[in-house]
This record gives structure tokens, C-alpha cells and sequence, in this order.
């Protein structure tokens, strides 16, 4: 425990914030670890970057888009500056960056009024981001989207060389086939728009006072990508059912479709979408689906030799979103 105190001190040491008063451990949170720190010179969170995501140029990237929002009114958490007047430090070969702490409770998506102003802050946020762009923050690997599917289906389909049956034949052939389906959906839907998306936007990165949102933050997944990706992704998090009716893959529901519509609707009512945008969303949503579920984050893969319950799901789910497409487009139109 004093090691870590000790730790933490070390790192304000660049800062001009004063000694710990209090700290504690964010325990929520997948990949990096984070502290909130009651100083004299205020209330603020410090994170440790996981080596993942810590390469100098990326962090620089990632906190030159947070300050862009910020001094453009949107609620990002204000960065504090070193005594060498940079955005983070770099000690031991971690790097280590320090946030005012913004008050507030986590977005409660079943929170009607909470769902609506996600969706109207995810709107402001792609108004502001417009005309933003940083090298570093295009990808050499899309984290979703058509060809990234294509590679996984394709990589089931050399797992079968090992697992001769006809139930893997025809599990891989129905996964072939949605990749076929959603290459020549998506084949007339060109150039969609694109900025750079947050990435990461979900409840336990947003933050409440009452029914604003007053934080949005994490900014460890932004990138060049379709902004109606992300729309389809935060559509899939803030209306998903809640039945959990799989018990094997990231997504345990399929969506609520009025719950969708009031998303959109909010949405909407900040920035227009173009049409093909609102074509494309059932196959991004597909997509996303069959993604978050062959390559799980945080965890192997799908393999063939020993996820068939999952893999049966993830195509349970993938038929969903064909059989309801015409549902989901007429929804996105009509609102």
C-alpha cells in the first residue's frame, strides 16, 4: 500500500499540485489505473496508461483532441499541465497524466432522460470535432467494421482445417454468408462520413449532475473512423434488451427498437444525418455484433474447436439484424 502512495507522489512531483491528502483507487476499468487525489491544489484523477496504449505520439494525439473539446465548451476533463508545461509524464516507462475531477454519477442508460442526453452530447461531440485531425490517430487497424470481420471469419475458415464436421462447415458458410450480405449492403453506401469518434462511448464514461451530462471521458479508443459506426455502436450499448438471453458472447440481448428510436431521435434532433448514414446503421449493427463476438475484448478469439455455443449465438444474434433490417432502417428514417 505505501508503495503505491509512494508511487503516486512520485508522479505529482512534476506537478504543481502539493502533497496527497486522500487517495483512491478507481476500481472500475479494464485496461488502465486510475486514482482520485485530494490535493492542495485540488480535487484530481491521476491514470497510469496501459503499455497498450502508451505510446508517446498516440497520448499527445489523444490529449490534443481532449483539449480541443474542452476549450470548445464540451464537458472533456481539463488536463493539468507538468511544471514542463506537457500533457503527461513519463516515468519508468509508464506514462502517467493527471485530470481535474469532475463531479457527478455515472449515466444511468435505463434513465430516460440520461439516454436522451448521451445521445445529445454524442451529437455536440461530433459537431465539435468537425475539421479536428491527427495523423496518430488513424488507425492501421480498425478496431471494427467490414474488414476486420471478413479477417475473422476468415481466420474460423482456416481454424476448420483442424475440425472436419459438417456442423463447423455450417456454421463458417452462414458466417461467409452475412459477410457477403453486409459487403454488398454496404458496397452502395459509399464515402459515409467520417471524423474522429470517441470510441469508447458508454455509460461508465459519462458523467451526471441530475439529467446533464457534465464528463465525458476516456479517450483511449479515439480514431478516424464512420461517425454512424459509432452512432450503431452507442445504439447497440443505451438499447440493448435486457433479457441477457446469450450466455456466451459480449452482447446478451439484441435491441430494443423504441428504445433505439429515442436515441436516434435525440441524436437527430442536434445534427442531421445523411441518408445513406441511416441505410447503413443495420449493417454496422451487424456488423459490430458479429465483431464484439468472434474477438471479445479482453479475451481469446472464437475458435471453432471449442466455442461452439458462442459461435451459435453470435449468429442467433447476426440473424436478428437481418431478419429486423428493414425495422431497424424504417426506425432510423422516421424518427
Amino acid at each position: 500500500m505505501s508503495s503505491e502512495l509512494d508511487k503516486l507522489r512520485s508522479v505529482l512531483t512534476h506537478y504543481d499540485l502539493g502533497d496527497i491528502r486522500t487517495w483512491q483507487r478507481i476500481e472500475r476499468g479494464y485496461v488502465n489505473q486510475s486514482w482520485i487525489l485530494q490535493t492542495p491544489g485540488g480535487r484530481v484523477v491521476l491514470r497510469c496508461r496501459h503499455p497498450d496504449l502508451g505510446q508517446p505520439d498516440l497520448v499527445e494525439a489523444q490529449h490534443a483532441l481532449i483539449q480541443h473539446l474542452f476549450f470548445a465548451g464540451f464537458p472533456a476533463p481539463q488536463i493539468v499541465m507538468t511544471h514542463s508545461a506537457t500533457t503527461f509524464v513519463h516515468l519508468n516507462g509508464k506514462i502517467f497524466e493527471v485530470h481535474r475531477h469532475i463531479p457527478g454519477v455515472m449515466c444511468d442508460e435505463s434513465n430516460p432522460a440520461h439516454l436522451e442526453a448521451a445521445a445529445e452530447t454524442l451529437a455536440r461531440y461530433h459537431l465539435i470535432v468537425e475539421g479536428f485531425d491527427h495523423p496518430a490517430l488513424h488507425p492501421v487497424r480498425e478496431r471494427y467494421g467490414l474488414g476486420r470481420l471478413a479477417r475473422l471469419v476468415g481466420r474460423l475458415r482456416h481454424d476448420a482445417d483442424g475440425v472436419q464436421s459438417r456442423r463447423s462447415e455450417q456454421l463458417i458458410a452462414q458466417f461467409e454468408a452475412h459477410v457477403r450480405e453486409i459487403a454488398k449492403g454496404l458496397a452502395r453506401l459509399q464515402d459515409l462520413p467520417q471524423c474522429i469518434i470517441h470510441g469508447d462511448y458508454y455509460s461508465e464514461n459519462l458523467i451526471c449532475e441530475q439529467n446533464r451530462i457534465v464528463g465525458v471521458v476516456d479517450y483511449d479508443q479515439a480514431q478516424w473512423s464512420q461517425r454512424a459506426l459509432e452512432i450503431a455502436e452507442a445504439m447497440i450499448y443505451f438499447a440493448r434488451e435486457r433479457s441477457q438471453q446469450f450466455k456466451h458472447i459480449v452482447y446478451g440481448g439484441a435491441l430494443e427498437l423504441d428504445v433505439a428510436g429515442r436515441f436516434l431521435a435525440a441524436y437527430k434532433g442536434v445534427i442531421g444525418l445523411a441518408a445513406k448514414e441511416l441505410e447503413a446503421l443495420p449493417y454496422l449493427i451487424r456488423t459490430i455484433w458479429m465483431c464484439a463476438a468472434l474477438d471479445p475484448p479482453l479475451l481469446p478469439r472464437l475458435r471453432l474447436d471449442r466455442d461452439e455455443c458462442a459461435l451459435s449465438e453470435a449468429l442467433v444474434l447476426a440473424n436478428w439484424a437481418r431478419a429486423h433490417a428493414g425495422d431497424i432502417e424504417q426506425m432510423a428514417f422516421d424518427v
